[in-house]
C-alpha cells in the first residue's frame, strides 16, 4: 500500500464488535451498554522521530489504558480520539478521529470475522449458501 492510498474504516465491523460484546455481558444490567472516553487536542507526529514508523497508537497504556483496564470489566469501552492532523506533524493538515475498542476483561473467548470464506465464494457465487454466515456480525458455535 503506498503512503498516499486511502485507509478505510470497517463501520459495520466495528459496530457489530460493539454490539456484540455490549450483550454478551455477564452483568445483566449492564447488557447493551458501552462505555466512552473521549480525548481530543492530540499533537501526535504522523511519523515517529526516534524509529521514523508511523504513528499508529493513539491511546497511551499509562493513562487511557489505565481507565480502560479498571472500567471495561463486563461491557466494552469505545475510545475516541480527535488527532489535530497538522501538517506540520506530516498529517495533511484535517482533524480526524481514531477509535479504539476495548474488549472487557471478562470475555469469553471469541472468534470475529467480518467476512468468512463462504460469504465470499457466495458472493461471488461460487457455493450455495451454507447454514451459518458472518458478514459484519459474530457467529458462536457450539461444539456437540
Amino acid at each position: 500500500m503506498k503512503e498516499d492510498d486511502a485507509y478505510e474504516w470497517d463501520l459495520k465491523s466495528h459496530k457489530a464488535s460493539l454490539e456484540y460484546l455490549s450483550r454478551s455481558s455477564a452483568d445483566e444490567k449492564q447488557r447493551g451498554t458501552v462505555l466512552l472516553l473521549v480525548r481530543t487536542g492530540r499533537v501526535n507526529r504522523r511519523i515517529r522521530e526516534m524509529s521514523n514508523r508511523p504513528f499508529n497508537a493513539p491511546d497511551t497504556s499509562h493513562v487511557e489504558g489505565v481507565i480502560a483496564k479498571n472500567n471495561a470489566i463486563d461491557v466494552p469501552m469505545l475510545m475516541l480520539f480527535r488527532q489535530n492532523g497538522r501538517q506540520e506533524q506530516l498529517w495533511r493538515d484535517a482533524e480526524f478521529w481514531w477509535p479504539v475498542i476495548v474488549a472487557p476483561k471478562n470475555t469469553k473467548t471469541t472468534i470475529f470475522a467480518s467476512d468468512t470464506a463462504d460469504h465470499a465464494a457466495r458472493r461471488n457465487k461460487e457455493t450455495p449458501p451454507s447454514s451459518v454466515e458472518a458478514t459484519g456480525e459474530t457467529v458462536e458455535r457450539q461444539s456437540d
